[in-house]
């Protein structure tokens, strides 16, 4: 019997015609399994068996199948949740796969003429550039830009300009400049006309002199005609419009500021003040 007899490794004893033989042991190594199974010891003999899948596993969410040793297990989802990428790249998933790429920039951004590359949401976007072209600023102040950027400032003017003495602030092509004062150290006048310091037209009239005398003369398209509104004359005279013309004439004397010596008195005689 098998009792009593002993068999090498990988051989069992079994009864053969009445008589005990050590054959192999069953095994999967000469088992033919068919397409989607597997050969697996049951109870000490070789079986065909369905070979373990993901087809028919069913995962929580957040969670996938995959084979573990042989055998379907749920496992997390790869993410960039818990990726670490090093600097100057991000975390992106790459066919299911976390992968550290590149981060977008303008560094490699070309834009059209007139536009800038900027970071829009994490991305490059070419936009217009800022400009003062479509700003309003308030009363007082212009547009300039500032560091690239447009920003209301006030308009330069002579109110906090300070200059040297001797000469003055005048606004020059929008910008303030001192300029020499206005003088008749240099001035030349034609002859029979002396340079006078003070004379002031209106706005849109300009200094002219007339028989001698400075006159504010309007433009030649100026519709209404010469008045002593134009007119500045020198004390002791009066402007008249004679021949549709202003005139400077002397006033007529009289005793008004005539101071006479004790036990006189001012009259006029014939016309010019006398004392008597």
């Amino acid at each position: 019997s098998c009792q009593t007899s002993r068999c090498a490794e990988g051989t069992q004893c079994k009864m053969v015609q009445g008589w005990p033989r050590c054959v192999p042991k069953p095994s999967c190594l000469n088992s033919r399994c068919g397409e989607g199974t597997q050969c697996k010891m049951v109870q000490g003999l070789p079986r065909c068996v369905p070979v373990a899948s993901c087809i028919n596993s069913r995962c929580a969410e957040g969670t996938q199948c995959k084979m573990v040793e042989g055998l379907p297990r749920c496992v997390p989802k790869p993410s960039c949740e818990t990726s670490r990428c090093g600097e100057g790249t991000q975390c992106k998933m790459v066919q299911g796969q976390p992968r550290c790429v590149p981060k977008p920039s303008c560094i490699n951004s070309r834009c059209a003429e007139g536009t800038q590359c900027r970071m829009v949401e994490g991305l490059p976007r070419c936009v217009p550039k800022p400009s003062c072209l479509h700003s309003r600023c308030a009363e007082g102040t212009q547009c300039k830009m500032v560091e690239g950027l447009p920003r209301c400032v006030p308009k330069p003017s002579c109110q906090t300009s300070r200059c040297a003495e001797g000469t003055q602030c005048k606004m020059v092509e929008g910008l303030p400049r001192c300029v020499p004062k206005t003088s008749c150290i240099n001035s030349r006048c034609a002859e029979g006309t002396q340079c006078r310091m003070g004379i002031q037209c209106q706005a849109g009239a300009s200094c002219e002199m007339v028989q001698g005398w400075p006159r504010c003369v309007q433009p030649k398209v100026a519709t209404r005609g010469p008045s002593c509104q134009d007119l500045q004359c020198p004390p002791g005279t009066l402007c008249k419009v004679l021949k549709e013309q202003p005139r400077c004439v002397h006033l007529k004397p009289t005793c008004e500021g005539i101071q006479c010596q004790a036990g006189a008195s001012c009259e006029m005689v014939q016309g010019w003040p006398r004392c008597v």
